[in-house]
């Protein structure tokens, strides 16, 4: 007997189940308009009522590839010679290419060979004026109950043109309009039937005019209840295009993963009938859409998505391997370069060696922005190691190999936070992501657990999985269309992970649901460390999952409905879980294959790496000297170095776990404030809360104060970093500043002449080269820095009134 999660991916090859075919007899792409468009329609009833003709037929159907003469027969019609049969080619508009006299032995042929193009039959009424008047029959019976409409799709469905189909014999029906305008042909066969005393039309078959299911079959994502106020079989009820045709979409994660399944059961023929789809709706630079309509192909605009590009690829790759079915090498090859094409290549940029995430966006309004994803997913980039890999497996080209070893490489060295024992969310130009999400635990973990140097760490990311994100959770139904679901329902209570964690604001909000998919992701990081008792127990919860009242085989994709935007959850049986619960079941090994990688010494830091830790938004590179604030007659320099030296007279304290050692610090600061208690402690606090001496686990702070002449006080301060909270550095790292203050030009001067008479001037630079060095690195903004100095000025003359 099959399996049952086997039997539902299998039926979700053809979910709508249309009765009838479209096949459109050329690509017409978006932007091809005020053209001829036509087709033909599969197996429709030939003995369906039809509208025959009373007047002409012809001897057969002239196709518009025929150079030939066009004859045919009449009957019925009196004083013949006011009637004549045109032809016409139709391109943009009709074009009259002959006018046929009606013979006595009711015969009819053209004056002439007409040449290739559509060719469209007349019968005419010459002593009419006009069109439509002139116009009597075309030689062809047309269908009483069926017809042909064209549809533009843009932000929505615009409709075109309403058609006839014709019966131009042997088993031949066709449709044609030159009404075609700008945006993705939609045909459509409408069916007029007879219900509840009243003509209505169904929609029985529906097809793109670019790419269909005529290229082979695509499984559709989700099996939606016909109740769900998501349902749109044809188009026709489609809340935005968000929820256009959603029961026949087919995200292309899903196609790589049914490609794992089906190479695994040894499906080869549905494998290869869906690569053969694959293969004609690959965009010109090798990727592919992030999801196609299994019946019309790509919709709307371009929204690309390397991580699912890499999934697809990786699904292809396996089959082609496991195989050894060379047939789709060339689109293989030509995504591979495309996942090659993002990868970072500038060395002085962070994300070196990350691959940015795609292309296209949609704002809140889900209104899209043809826009460069630069953003590096963890997700994109564990998605796409599977294929970098797979690709130097099958190709044996080792760019594939050198890319997937850098992509490994900078996950653990970029993003991974140690501190916490997870991966952050991805990482721009400015810093990493800081938001939790849950397959950026899982999957990178299964990414890099064959290093040895992160391994130890598997437990405390179980750990981290567990507390963060596991949830117990029912099914809920409702009827309120953000939360529908009325189809599904269970007694019992399921154990498991919700997607996303609140922690740190990056998803404040999220849904506390058992998503399945996250689920089973953890289960595969208990598998790979060799925990399989807590594995088995949420295969066990999946498993009862799959099983609850109304399901048909396949996995339910969560336990609670979230439809709304950013979160997009639905309890509906889905092929993204249902293929994960096969996979684990049958061959785990597919999903985040070992693969060998160099060694990462993630214990250790390089100084490029501190200086991002304590400084994230710093602009300056190692060995630079700069100047970041000069004004309001103070002036601060810095220097970034591994090499620093302090001067003999420097005094020095420790730093350890983000802190000072405060009695020595203090002491020093008393020096130069003649023992001021309350001001000492202001600028002592100012000092911890420095950007930089949070971030430092172990180091030193040097300074120096000078007073020198005409009002001018130097002060050099210096922060030595040995070792951060990311770990201990190669090489030591020093930020140093130097300050210079003319009191004459810094604003509140009137109050530091007040100052002065209680405490001396060094307390002062010190507190003001720090409040102006913190204020530079957070925001580096000339008014921040003003205010800041002061509200500094006003609280030390507070503390002295």
């Amino acid at each position: 007997m099959e399996d049952t999660l086997l039997t539902f991916l299998k039926s979700q090859m053809d979910t709508a189940k249309f009765e009838y075919q479209i096949n459109f007899d050329n690509q017409y792409d978006s932007n091809y308009e005020s053209q001829i468009i036509s087709g033909e329609i599969k197996d429709l009833p030939d003995n369906d009522e039809k509208i025959v003709p009373k007047y002409i037929n012809v001897n057969k159907y002239y196709t518009p590839e025929s150079t030939e003469y066009i004859s045919g027969t009449w009957s019925n019609l009196n004083n013949i010679n006011n009637y004549r049969v045109e032809i016409y080619i139709l391109t943009d508009k009709y074009y009259l290419v002959d006018s046929c006299e009606l013979k006595p032995d009711g015969s009819w042929i053209s004056t002439k060979e007409i040449k290739e193009g559509f060719k469209v039959i007349k019968l005419v009424d010459n002593t009419q004026t006009g069109d439509d008047n002139r116009f009597i029959e075309y030689p062809y019976s047309q269908f009483s109950n069926f017809k042909f409409r064209l549809y533009s799709l843009t932000d929505t469905e615009y409709l075109t043109d309403e058609v006839p189909i014709f019966d131009v014999g042997n088993g031949k029906y066709i449709f044609y309009t030159n009404k075609a305008r700008q945006g993705l042909k939609v045909g459509k066969v409408l069916n007029r039937i007879w219900r509840a005393n009243a003509y209505q039309y169904d929609i029985v078959g529906i097809s793109g005019a670019v790419t269909n299911i005529g290229n082979g079959r695509l499984p559709s994502s989700y099996l939606i209840p016909t109740n769900d106020p998501s349902y749109d079989k044809d188009g026709s009820s489609a809340k935005g295009k968000y929820g256009y045709m959603l029961n026949s979409r087919s995200w292309i994660y899903d196609v790589g993963l049914v490609l794992l399944v089906f190479t695994t059961s040894g499906d080869y023929d549905l494998c290869k009938e869906i690569m053969d789809r694959i293969k004609y709706e690959q965009n010109p630079n090798g990727s592919f859409n992030f999801s196609y309509d299994n019946y019309i192909g790509p919709l709307f605009e371009g929204y690309v998505r390397t991580g699912s590009v890499g999934w697809l690829v990786w699904g292809m790759t396996y089959y082609t391997i496991t195989t050894g079915d060379k047939a789709y090498l060339r689109t293989i090859k030509t995504a591979g370069e495309w996942l090659l094409s993002k990868i970072i290549t500038d060395e002085s940029d962070d994300r070196y060696g990350l691959l940015t995430g795609g292309y296209g966006s949609y704002d809140d309004n889900y209104e899209y922005q043809p826009t460069e994803i630069e953003w590096c997913s963890t997700e994109h980039q564990v998605s796409s190691l599977q294929a970098l890999n797979g690709l130097f497996k099958l190709t044996g080209d080792v760019r594939y190999k050198n890319a997937a070893n850098n992509v490994h490489y900078r996950l653990l060295k970029r993003l991974y936070d140690k501190k916490s024992y997870r991966f952050y969310q991805g990482m721009t130009k400015n810093g990493v992501d800081n938001a939790w999400a849950l397959d950026c635990v899982t999957w990178a973990g299964l990414s890099t657990l064959t290093d040895s140097n992160f391994n130890k760490f598997a437990r405390n990311i179980i750990n981290v999985t567990q507390s963060e994100y596991g949830v117990n959770d029912t099914i809920l139904t409702s009827d309120v269309e953000n939360r529908f679901n009325t189809t599904y329902s269970s007694d019992e209570n399921f154990s498991g992970f919700k997607p996303y964690s609140d922690r740190d604001n990056g998803y404040s909000g999220s849904p506390s649901i058992v998503w399945s998919e996250g689920t089973l992701g953890f289960a595969l990081l208990c598998i790979r460390n060799n925990e399989s008792g807590l594995a088995n127990k949420y295969l066990s919860e999946m498993k009862k999952l799959q099983n609850v009242a109304n399901t048909s085989g396949g996995l339910l994709y969560s336990t609670a409905t979230y439809a709304e935007l950013p979160w997009e959850f639905h309890v509906w049986e889905c092929v993204t879980s249902t293929s994960w619960l096969y996979l684990l079941n049958n061959n785990h090994d597919v999903l985040f294959t070992k693969n060998d990688y160099p060694t990462v010494d993630i214990d250790k830091v390089t100084p490029e790496e501190a200086l991002k830790d304590i400084w994230p938004n710093c602009q300056y590179e190692l060995e630079s000297e700069f100047t970041i604030f000069d004004n309001l007659g103070i002036e601060i320099t810095g220097k970034i170095t591994d090499s620093y030296k302090n001067s003999d007279d420097n005094s020095i304290f420790t730093i350890k776990n983000g802190k000072f050692d405060e009695a020595s610090l203090k002491e020093y600061l008393n020096g130069l404030g003649l023992d001021n208690s309350s001001v000492v402690d202001i600028v002592f606090d100012k000092l911890g809360k420095a950007e930089f001496t949070s971030e430092i686990e172990y180091g030193q702070f040097s300074i120096k104060v000078t007073i020198g002449a005409d009002s001018i006080e130097a002060i050099e301060m210096a922060w030595t970093v040995f070792e951060t909270k990311s770990g201990i550095l190669t090489e030591s790292l020093t930020i140093s500043f130097e300050g210079k203050i003319n009191f004459p030009d810094v604003p509140g001067a009137a109050e530091i002449e007040k100052i002065v008479e209680d405490i001396r001037l060094g307390l002062i630079c010190v507190g003001l080269v720090v409040v102006v060095i913190s204020a530079a690195v957070a925001s580096g903004v000339f008014d921040a820095i003003a205010a800041t100095i002061m509200a500094f000025i006003a609280e030390i003359g507070m503390v002295l009134a």
